[in-house]
């Protein structure tokens, strides 16, 4: 109702914008509606935006998670994210959290390779050039769009690799003070799961780091990029 209200207030003074009375209304409203929310509201209603994303202060330890997929040689490539936003506006956020806290190991495994089949026929759009992409949404500006160009190094996409990243940063947060990978979950397409959330195993993890270390170091001995 509070979406409707706003638009329709909005056409209202639109068509009414010739009266004084009503264009300082209308602006003063507004105005007020970015304080109230802002400053009191313990919800954001849309279509307004709170402002907290550009003032609010952050710890010196963050937590992100990132997917990456891998290609046949071992060079991994952050995640497109419109390879899922194309098809149903599917976040990848909110693919993590059901995976880590609710699926089944085989509905991760399934899921694993639908985003790796998602990879792949995104790439194949990439590369291809369609004059369709013109037609899309426009990204994100800090978003890891793929480009013909950063793919021309990689081989057949065939493993997916959720990690989760911890950063810490010194106080005033003009400095990376530390950076760690942990990798949560692995899957490749002929294999299946290779590293799932539940597996507890020393000997496992430690197979698995060791072969992602091996992978980066390939990466780096030809010049490639691990995102």
């Amino acid at each position: 109702m509070f979406v409707v209200g706003f638009f329709l207030a909005a056409l209202v003074a639109i068509v009414l914008s010739r009266n004084r009375t009503v264009r300082t209304t209308y602006l003063a409203g507004f105005f007020v509606l970015l304080l109230v929310v802002n400053l009191f509201a313990p919800v954001t209603p849309a279509p307004v935006i709170k402002w907290h994303k550009f003032s609010e202060v952050r710890d010196t330890e963050q937590t992100e998670y990132a997917f990456r997929v891998v290609d046949a040689d071992g060079m991994e490539l952050m995640y497109d994210e419109d390879a899922t936003l194309n098809t149903g506006s599917v976040a990848l956020s909110l693919v993590r959290l059901r995976m880590q806290n609710e699926f089944s190991s085989e509905k991760n495994a399934e899921v694993a390779q639908w985003l790796l089949d998602r990879a792949n026929t995104r790439r194949t759009s990439v590369e291809a050039a369609s004059p369709a992409r013109f037609l899309s949404f426009p990204r994100h500006g800090m978003s890891n769009a793929w480009t013909a160009e950063k793919l021309a190094g990689y081989s057949e996409f065939t493993s997916i690799r959720l990690y989760q990243i911890d950063v810490t940063t010194s106080e005033d947060g003009t400095e990376v003070v530390a950076h760690d990978e942990t990798l949560l979950y692995e899957y490749h397409e002929d294999r299946g799961t290779v590293l799932d959330f539940s597996v507890d195993s020393d000997e496992q993890n430690e197979s698995v780091v060791s072969e992602s270390i091996e992978s980066r170091s390939r990466v780096a001995a030809t010049g490639g990029v691990v995102a």
